[in-house]
């Protein structure tokens, strides 16, 4: 009964595996398509100086990260080095 249930409960997904694929283009498409090169890069200058921008706001904002990781190290450190988290032992 459990397999059962557990073959009922996967059915609807291994139906949607199974589809068939999608037809194939004609002749013509598929020869304009190879002659089209897709160049990766920004249309106008207000594009490209966006993704600068992102670039730039990226690392800033790693650089941020990292300097307040070392600053929480160190406050650990220091309370490692006092002994803060010892139990006290009597």
């Amino acid at each position: 009964m459990c397999v059962f249930l557990t073959v009922e409960f996967f059915l609807p997904v291994l139906s949607f595996a199974q589809q068939a694929a999608p037809p194939a283009k004609a002749p013509e498409i598929q020869a304009q398509a190879q002659s089209e090169k897709i160049v990766a890069a920004p249309q106008n200058i207000k594009e490209a100086s966006r993704i600068y921008v992102f670039l730039g706001w990226m690392w800033v904002s790693i650089a941020v990260l990292i300097y307040f990781l070392r600053l929480k190290i160190k406050e650990v450190d220091r309370l490692h080095e006092i002994k803060f988290f010892l139990p006290d032992k009597k």
